[in-house]
């Protein structure tokens, strides 16, 4: 493929295959987007979370969160990702989870919590 080609293929809108996830979505909206992206039956991609969420990345902190209704709250990062048919819901989620955790981890969310008494980020 000439250098040319490769460039209009990387532009062309009919290649591209990100997803989008705006920032304010809820957790649910964001399921659902995964489930038909990846052309799966609906509730698949919540399901994942709700049963595999300690596989996913989540920092030791935010396993350690009591009462919390979904597991991934706050840690799908609002983002484009590459989403592609045939990718398994869970990789999608520890794109989305990684990416999050990561931007915690930039701001010093530990540290600010301790400097406020907290036992962590996800305990208060």
């Amino acid at each position: 493929m000439s250098a040319d080609a490769a460039i209009e293929l990387m532009l062309s809108p009919e290649s591209r295959n990100n997803l989008i996830i705006a920032e304010g979505r809820r957790n649910s909206s964001v399921y659902e987007l995964i489930d038909k992206r990846l052309e799966l039956k609906a509730g698949t991609t919540a399901e994942v979370a709700e049963t595999e969420y300690r596989s996913l990345g989540l920092p030791d902190w935010a396993l350690e969160r009591k009462n919390v209704k979904d597991p991934l709250e706050g840690f799908l990062y609002p983002s484009s990702y590459a989403v592609a048919k045939g990718q398994k819901p869970e990789d999608v989620l520890k794109q989305m989870v990684e990416r999050a955790a990561d931007k915690y981890e930039e701001l010093g969310f530990e540290k600010k919590a301790e400097s406020l008494g907290l036992k962590g980020p996800g305990n208060w």
